[in-house]
Order: structure tokens, then sequence, then C-alpha cells
């Protein structure tokens, strides 16, 4: 499959033509493409380049279409000097942007994003339970229950070796939050 990804864009190279590449393989169209256009009952959601489309998605539907996402409603509290306070049901975060207060919100949080220690300048999410866990080579994938009983997916680092009904505290890099407008 690798190898036919490879030979699709060596032989785009070679041609110098636009491909369109119908796929619902997300990693498979991730890896091929300059320009993702990611569709909806027929209507395009959203399209980009494929790290933006991955990592700032525009939409609720891309951030999880796109892969494993974990999506935390919440409401902006005060929004000043291009900070948003937003409250959720697991932490008030404080996040670059701009929004109305009282504005709903989403944020999309990938598993690979999450932390289980601060090192340094993370935003603490709170403390959530194990209740799965899975190896995956590269890293075990968690699933977990905060406080505020969110189910999140976290993706632990492979020589942390979790264990279901352990606590874990859960933190962030703003920079990695997406805010999604409703």
């Amino acid at each position: 499959r690798r190898q036919m990804q490879e030979e699709l864009k060596a032989i785009q190279r070679r041609v110098g033509t636009t491909f369109v590449h119908v796929t619902h393989d997300q990693e498979e169209a991730m890896a091929i493409a300059d320009t993702l256009v990611v569709l909806n009952d027929g209507r395009i959601e959203d399209m980009g380049e494929p790290e933006r489309i991955y990592l700032r998605p525009a939409s609720c539907f891309t951030a999880t279409f796109m892969g494993d996402n974990n999506l935390l409603e919440g409401r902006v509290a005060d929004c000043a000097a291009g900070t948003l306070v937003i409250d959720t049901p697991c932490a008030r975060l404080r996040l670059p942007g701009e929004a109305a207060t009282g504005k709903a919100v989403t944020l999309s949080l990938r598993p690979e994003h999450l932390h289980t220690a601060d090192s340094g300048g993370l935003l603490p999410l709170g403390e959530a339970v194990v209740e799965e866990v899975s190896f995956f080579g590269t890293h075990h994938a968690c699933t977990v229950r905060t406080r505020a009983g969110q189910a999140m997916k976290v993706s632990v680092p492979q020589k942390v070796r979790p264990a279901a009904g352990e606590r874990l505290s859960l933190w962030i890099d703003a920079a990695d939050v997406v805010v999604l407008m409703r």
C-alpha cells in the first residue's frame, strides 16, 4: 500500500499534471495529497494542505473525520486582548483567539497532543481514570474518563505503561487546542 502511494506520487511528479484521487482512507489522503478536500453530504466541508486540515480543522466534522479526536464543549467566559477564557466541564482554559463572551464553542484536542505530565507551560485539564489500554507499538492508546464524565482518547508514550483503573493527570499545550465556533 505504501509502495503504491509512493508510486502514485512519483507518476504525478513525472507527468506534472493534477491528479484527483478519491479515497476514504484519511492516512492515504494525507500521504498523497498536496491539497485535501473533505466532503460532507456532497458539500465541501474543508479544503487545504493536509497538515492544516489535520492540525487545524475548520469544523467538528473535519476534526473527527480526519482521525481520532476529542471534542470538548465549552463556553467563552471572557475575551480580552486576544485571549479567550473558556469554561469546559474539565477545566477553565486560557487560549489565544477572539469570540464573544457567552459564545458556545467546541474544542478539538488530538489524542497525541494530550500529556500525562506537565513539561512546563501546559494547561491542566484535570484528572482522569484509565478505562482501556491498547498497545500500538509507537504508543499506548488509552480511553480515559474525566471527573466530569467526559470520555477521551489519549496517546501515551510507549515507555509509560498505564493500566485500567489508574488515575492520570491530563495536560495540553494551548497552541494544540483548536477552538471551533458553533
